[in-house]
């Protein structure tokens, strides 16, 4: 890409499938935090709707840690 002058913002972007591990799908999503999305709540809002939900606890963390860490790193939160 940056040989042939073409654009950077030319990414695979890979969609989280229901076989995934949790931190994988968290992993994939946190992604977008590095683009410069105009809909990132409601990418955000999607994956939160994806979560299955356990009824032992409210919130699985591991859905969440990699976005966690990402946002932080890239100061979006």
């Amino acid at each position: 890409m940056y040989l042939n002058k073409e654009s950077q913002d030319h990414f695979f972007k890979l969609v989280p499938d229901s076989s995934f591990h949790p931190i994988l799908k968290g992993r994939i999503i946190a992604q977008e935090l590095f683009y410069e999305s105009k809909d990132l709540s409601k990418i955000m809002n999607n994956y939160h709707h994806q979560i299955p939900s356990n009824s032992d606890s409210e919130t699985d963390i591991d859905y969440y840690f990699e976005l966690i860490t990402t946002a932080i790193i890239n100061k979006k939160f």
